[in-house]
């Protein structure tokens, strides 16, 4: 019987470092991957911005040139915006003293 627990805990042993080692070389090989994929990112984005500067570039305009053009775009749509809601506001007060002079001569 006590040979039978000795096998047991020296199998038990051996199974437990044997998960061990498995579970190290499989964190070392996520590890691994993971810094692969982050060079892989970085080599990416790296392309990514050479890629938006040379479009730029055939467009004849810098980076910095066309997030002023961008920004200066947006103003003019904001400031067309607001033209239209001030003539849309005119217009249903416009619109409001129309009805209102109506009813004063119906009522008459």
């Amino acid at each position: 019987m006590a040979a039978l627990a000795i096998l047991y805990v020296v199998l038990s042993s051996y199974y437990i470092l044997d998960t061990r080692v498995a579970l190290a070389t499989f964190e070392a090989a996520q590890q691994e991957s993971m810094e692969k994929l982050a060079q892989r990112q970085e080599i990416v984005e790296y392309e990514l911005k050479l890629s938006n500067e040379a479009l730029a570039q055939r467009l004849g305009m810098g980076e910095l040139e066309l997030h002023q053009r961008m920004q200066a775009r947006a103003t003019d749509l904001l400031r067309q915006q607001q033209a239209l809601e001030r003539v849309l506001q005119d217009q249903q007060l416009e619109l409001r003293l129309q009805d209102e002079q109506k009813e004063q001569v119906a009522q008459k």
